[in-house]
């Protein structure tokens, strides 16, 4: 009843509506999986101008749950490696077929 009345007065939401909102957040493990798959979608991005899109794409993923953020981040670290290991001639290669 007291909570009822401060509610009104202020203005504020009512305390079940916002404890719900607050369950519906990130936990620290999604929050840390997340971090990872844009500091790695950035490196990838950042050798490979071509993925620049991978940035753009990886910004909506923190509405997926934990387990496709890990295979996500795998697939990227996958992607890295062979960009990064790979000649240079076939990355341009590569980056002029899809221009075409």
């Amino acid at each position: 009843m007291v909570m009822e009345r401060v509610e009104k007065t202020f203005g504020l939401p009512r305390l079940s509506d916002l404890s719900k909102s607050l369950g519906n957040l990130p936990n620290e493990r999604q929050l840390r999986q997340i971090k990872d798959v844009l500091v790695t979608a950035e490196r990838v991005a950042k050798v490979s101008p071509d993925l620049d899109k991978v940035v753009a794409l990886i910004r909506e993923v923190n509405a997926l749950p934990p387990e496709r953020l890990q295979e996500l981040l795998k697939v990227l670290r996958s992607v890295e490696r062979i960009i990064k290991n790979a000649p240079e001639g076939i990355v341009q290669f590569i980056s002029n077929l899809k221009e075409d």
